[in-house]
C-alpha cells in the first residue's frame, strides 16, 4: 500500500487535502480551497511539479554537491500555477 491523497470539506466549507502514509499518518496538509476542483489541482501540482521547478532544483543540487555548501534558489515562476 502506498501513500494516498484524501480530500475533505472543513467546518468553514473549504476543501482541503491530506497526504496520508500507508500507516494512516497525515504527512502533508493543504491550505483551504474554495472548490473541490481547485483542491484536485493542488494535488496534481504536488504530484507533477512544473519543469522549471525541477530544473531549478537540479541546479541547486548540483551546486550544493560541487561546492559542499547548501544553496537556496528563488523561483520566478509559481510552482502552483493558477489554482
Amino acid at each position: 500500500m502506498s501513500a494516498k491523497f484524501e480530500i475533505s470539506k472543513d467546518h468553514a466549507g473549504k476543501f482541503r487535502f491530506h497526504l496520508k502514509a500507508p500507516n494512516g499518518e497525515i504527512i502533508a496538509a493543504s491550505q483551504g480551497y474554495e472548490s473541490k476542483a481547485n483542491a484536485e489541482k493542488g494535488i496534481e501540482a504536488i504530484k507533477k511539479p512544473p519543469n522549471s521547478t525541477r530544473r531549478a532544483t537540479a541546479r541547486a543540487c548540483r551546486h550544493s554537491i560541487s561546492t559542499g555548501w547548501p544553496t537556496s534558489t528563488t523561483r520566478t515562476e509559481s510552482a502552483w500555477g493558477d489554482l
